[in-house]
């Protein structure tokens, strides 16, 4: 299974928002909205990822949405800190993360982008 996590920066508001969904479903044939999060996810199961992801782009352009960047990967979470961190630290619109590399992916990410749990981070800064 394939999940495309679209981080949307500039998140439209108004009757835009309700546009957002539509534009979606219009070029993918499952979505889920985290609009909190600024995330929409894509299943792109059985579909090449990189078309879809140009149509979705492009979908969201249309309704004002110009700040977007996307992660590719067989598990959601993945796919979501790839666009949310990598790609757009890297300047890209898309990461793909091969499957089965997720584990190499993460391994070189600080503690912070994983998790915001204050705690945690600070138990880990202890033992390094």
């Amino acid at each position: 299974m394939t999940f495309v996590a679209l981080s949307i920066a500039d998140w439209p508001t108004g009757a835009a928002a309700t546009d957002l969904a539509a534009a979606l479903l219009a070029v993918a044939p499952r979505v889920a909205l985290a609009q909190g999060d600024g995330i929409a996810w894509l299943d792109a199961r059985g579909l090449d990822p990189e078309p879809l992801i140009s149509r979705a782009i492009a979908a969201l352009d249309q309704i004002g949405s110009r700040d977007v960047t996307a992660g590719v990967a067989a598990i959601p979470v993945i796919a979501e800190i790839a666009a949310r961190t990598i790609a757009r630290e890297q300047g890209t619109r898309c990461v793909v993360i091969p499957r089965g590399g997720e584990r190499d992916f993460l391994a070189v990410l600080p503690i912070h982008v994983v998790t915001s749990d204050t705690q945690l981070i600070q138990d880990r800064k202890s033992v390094v």
